[in-house]
């Protein structure tokens, strides 16, 4: 029986927000109830503030998720770049900025790095809110945005095609030319745990380089064109692929497909597709977030899905965004199109 089972006590109490720019907007949070075989657990479930989260980070060490979210359209068409920060008692929230250009989101121990549609990097004070420096990349948009394990660099692709090398403490950057994409677009892109290999996913073919040279190490043709996301398992002999409907699991000792399941279609027919994905730090657990509502938990260990019935509170029918653990793996965020839930992940005998 898998050993990490997810419990959930009411986290999220929005109060004390402050912010810079804009009045404050308290979510107004609704209570529901979630029963397994052993205990009852009340969850907080709080809607979005305006517009849907398209990006959150977690701060490697302090209780802290970053969110880029996506303008409402009835509101304001900008971005809002926004910093939670909680405990299990209260939370509190601070807009940095919203702009049209925003595009990608990474975070670092004292600062948040965003890309915009124009090429550009700003680099924000996490603790200050004030912009520290404006880097311009290239011209296009920055479709992907990496911080290498080592947090010595970060990777950047303009417009899924020309990546680029940026070295945060000389601040250099350097165009990476990989090998097998050069006419290729490259629709999802992950680091190994231990920085030295990346994947690279795109027009049905999965790819690995060596970080060190970029050489390439492995490629597989992929029974599904589009690529959503790609993942490294913790020991890094596996690659999760979750394609447009199914998930599957890639040795890449022999590159043979060790697991793959699909993804079935919503109860009204409609096809249902995954959006994102997440493994637990430990290993033993895969989250995903599908366009139809559908919140999945995948036992690694045994390569089976598993039913928990914490994760079916919304009864609303909005498309699940992200899922995304806290790097020591105590909390689970997910975000849907209308509201997003911090879970506290506990462990169950």
């Amino acid at each position: 029986m898998l050993r990490k089972m997810i419990a959930v006590l009411a986290l999220i109490t929005v109060a004390n927000m402050s912010q810079s720019h804009d009045p404050p907007i308290i979510p107004d949070c609704r209570t529901h109830s979630a029963i397994t075989a052993r205990n009852v657990h009340h969850i907080s479930v709080c809607p979005a503030d305006p517009g849907m989260a398209t990006e959150i980070r977690w701060h490697n060490t302090e209780p802290i998720i970053v969110k880029l979210d996506h303008g409402n359209e009835e509101v304001t068409s900008k971005r809002s770049l926004i910093v939670w920060e909680f405990d299990e008692v209260s939370t509190k929230a601070r807009i940095l900025a919203r702009h049209e250009s925003y595009s990608q989101l990474e975070l670092l121990s004292d600062a948040i790095i965003v890309g915009t549609t124009d090429g550009t990097l700003l680099f924000w004070d996490l603790w200050q809110n004030e912009i520290l420096r404006e880097i311009s990349v290239d011209d296009g948009e920055i479709s992907e945005l990496l911080r290498h394990p080592s947090n010595e660099w970060l990777l950047i692709a303009i417009d899924n095609a020309h990546l680029f090398q940026f070295d945060l403490a000389s601040q250099s950057l350097v165009e990476i030319q990989l090998q097998g994409v050069e006419e290729a677009s490259l629709e999802a892109l992950a680091f190994s745990k231990d920085g030295h290999f990346l994947a690279g996913a795109g027009q049905g073919t999965l790819r690995i380089w060596d970080t060190g040279s970029w050489d390439e190490r492995k490629s597989q043709a992929l029974p599904a064109e589009l690529i959503k996301e790609v993942l490294f398992t913790k020991d890094n002999s596996h690659l999760i692929v979750l394609a447009d409907a199914s998930v599957s699991r890639w040795s890449l000792a022999n590159q043979h497909l060790t697991f793959e399941r699909e993804l079935e279609a919503h109860p009204d027919k409609r096809p249902c597709e995954f959006n994102d994905g997440d493994i637990s730090p430990d290993g033993s657990l895969l989250m995903t977030a599908d366009s139809c509502s559908q919140k999945r938990a995948w036992d690694l260990t045994r390569d089976a899905e598993i039913y928990i019935p914490h994760l079916t509170f919304s009864k609303d029918d909005f498309s699940g965004l992200a899922f995304l653990f806290n790097p020591d793996g105590r909390y689970l965020a997910y975000v849907d199109e209308e509201i997003w839930t911090v879970l506290i992940v506990h462990e169950h005998e």
